[in-house]
């Protein structure tokens, strides 16, 4: 505990030396917050993250490395269970500059590292992990603009597989090597964009871009017939949309074995874009989960980065079923899906069209435990729109954060139809639709609809209660009653293998059935015979995947996904025009178009009284 936060008050340059730290937090548990990270007053006693608290521990470092894995006394060979890879710990300092400072600070971490300054992001090490063995205060290097003043500074240091640690200094002793490791970062990055730029020159004068699959036996097509499985199945669509494709897949690969072909079967083809397509199963994850888990997630950053480095755009399947997988095995396998949701690149959530909610292929989707049949190729199939490779021009595109900001409907008739309208280009299987919504009166009846799937719509009972009405006219009552001004983030997941529909309010089920859904149109401010009340609606997503519980929590706080991300508008367009589409941040270019009387009003903030 922290009697005294003054004491852990320090010189800019004496950052390093000393860090209050709390931890450990495990890999599943949510992140600190963005309030908690950036602190106005003194560093706190304890942060609250999920629902345990965790006491910081004020630590003095005198030689810049601080040995996390010792300080919680959970060393890998000795404990059991051992702290997990991608545990995470946060360190918290104040420094104090007396004039305006540029400080040039070094790092290094086992394995990977984020770091802020008064809340803001400045430098981190998540996409690719510290890149050297060393873990010293030399492996990489950034500089801090500091006004006069107090800041405060939050590191994360996420474990590695054999060690958990942060080395860290300011100390101006160092000052001329820290200088130059920085001009070799600066460099290599002035490298990385300028390859990067003249590939996107290239690619946007291109008259047909080539896509490659990069990946084991499921992507080359095991288990369907002729091996005509999702990826070549995408293959036949793409090369009717003006793309040249080629599988390079080959069945038992892994991580190590695509590194060792990188050259001859994917440099040689020259692509635009790659598809890695790989599964935990084949890295070994049935045999030794920990291990093998740090070195799949070390493996396809790495990965990643080479394609980078080399001009092809990556785009990363997550890892689907397995017959042969229990509980631990899912824990990792979600934990990898939920870890590459949270990196810069595009990603397809094969796990969400084909799982039986444990981990395993439905019954009548599989071939073998590792592959699934003809059904099961064509669900993993619709968890891409051909569009996206259409649009995945950049490939550091990044979501944009959830907005406090509000699109209005108007007063609605059965005759006005729906606010929005989105009708796919490409079909959807298994999906997730989800949206904030505030009602601004007391307007209840039996017609009142929020939104609508296909023949699926969510909406107000008479009592004002939450309600699913399905296909056929069964009733789903959520048990959720709505206040008025209050928002809520409505969910609905369907799982075509399944046939089973969920309904969450605000990140929590409640309700389910089963029922088969057909979505062949989205609409938003009613359904498209019945219109709305008077209510507000922003960050409208839809996924090509059935989302889990924990993703479902995860966008209830406030969290992006990008995996099979078909649709996001977050409806703060200045302006909307009956027929012309609202802004989607995602790179599928599909399009939410405007349908009844309405307009949008940004600038009006939620009022969370009533």
């Amino acid at each position: 505990m922290i009697d005294k936060p003054v004491e852990v008050q320090l010189q800019a340059d004496m950052l390093g030396k000393m860090w209050v730290v709390f931890g450990p937090v495990p890999a599943t548990q949510d992140s600190l917050t963005i309030q908690q990270r950036r602190t106005t007053s003194a560093i706190p006693e304890s942060v609250n993250i999920g629902d345990k608290s965790y006491w910081g521990q004020v630590v003095s470092v005198p030689d810049g490395r601080l040995n996390l894995g010792a300080l919680f006394k959970i060393g890998l060979a000795e404990e059991n269970p051992p702290y997990h890879v991608g545990d995470r710990a946060y360190l918290m300092a104040e420094v104090f500059c007396a004039e305006t400072t540029d400080l040039l600070v070094g790092t290094g971490a086992d394995w990977w590292m984020k770091w802020w300054i008064d809340g803001l992001p400045v430098f981190d090490t998540l996409a690719g992990g510290n890149q050297s063995r060393e873990f010293s205060c030399f492996d990489h290097a950034f500089k801090l603009h500091l006004e006069p003043g107090e800041h405060q500074v939050c590191v994360e240091v996420r474990s590695g597989s054999t060690g958990w640690m942060l080395a860290s200094t300011a100390d101006p002793r160092y000052l001329a090597q820290l200088e130059e490791v920085c001009r070799a970062g600066e460099a290599a990055h002035l490298a990385e964009e300028q390859k990067r730029e003249a590939f996107l020159r290239q690619a946007k004068n291109a008259s047909r871009m080539k896509l490659v699959v990069f990946g084991s036996s499921v992507a080359y097509g095991a288990g369907a017939d002729n091996f005509l499985g999702w990826a070549n199945q995408l293959g036949q669509i793409l090369e009717s949309r003006n793309w040249t494709f080629v599988n390079q897949s080959v069945g038992g690969d892994t991580t190590e074995k695509l590194m060792a072909r990188f050259e001859d079967d994917l440099l040689s083809q020259h692509p635009n874009i790659v598809i890695l397509a790989l599964s935990l199963a084949n890295e070994g994850l049935l045999a030794n989960p920990p291990a093998v888990y740090e070195q799949y997630v070390r493996n396809m950053r790495k990965l990643i980065q080479m394609c980078r480095s080399h001009g092809i755009i990556p785009v990363v399947s997550n890892c689907y079923p397995n017959n042969g997988y229990g509980g631990e095995h899912l824990a990792y396998v979600r934990a990898f899906n939920a870890e590459l949701n949270r990196w810069p690149v595009a990603s397809i959530d094969l796990m969400g069209t084909v799982d039986n909610g444990w981990g395993r292929w439905p019954e009548g989707y599989y071939q073998d435990a590792g592959h699934p049949n003809n059904r099961g190729h064509f669900e993993m199939l619709h968890a891409s729109a051909p569009s996206l490779f259409d649009n995945l021009i950049d490939p550091l595109y990044s979501l944009p954060s959830p907005l406090p900001l509000w699109a209005r409907t108007t007063d609605r008739t059965k005759e006005s139809g729906p606010l929005l309208e989105h009708r796919p280009e490409n079909p959807l299987r298994a999906l997730t639709c989800v949206y904030a919504v505030v009602l601004e009166a007391n307007t209840h009846s039996s017609s009142v609809v929020f939104s609508a799937i296909g023949d699926c719509s969510i909406g107000l009972d008479q009592a004002g209660t939450f309600v699913c009405t399905l296909p056929g006219g069964q009733v789903l009552n959520t048990g959720v009653r709505m206040k008025v001004h209050r928002p809520y983030q409505v969910g609905i997941t369907y799982s075509a293998v399944r046939q089973r529909i969920t309904c969450f309010i605000d990140g929590v089920e409640v309700a389910q059935a089963s029922g088969t859904i057909i979505p062949n149109s989205f609409t938003l401010g009613g359904g498209l015979d019945v219109g709305a009340p008077a209510a507000r609606y922003k960050d409208y997503v839809i996924y090509r995947s059935c989302l889990d519980a924990a993703s479902l929590a995860s966008l209830a706080s406030g969290r992006w996904l990008r995996s099979s991300l078909h649709l996001l508008a977050p409806l703060d367009d200045t302006a909307w025009q009956i027929g012309i589409p609202v802004a989607n941040y995602a790179q599928t270019g599909e399009r939410l178009i405007p349908r009844g009387d309405a307009k949008p009003f940004p600038q009006q903030a939620v009022n969370l009284e009533g």
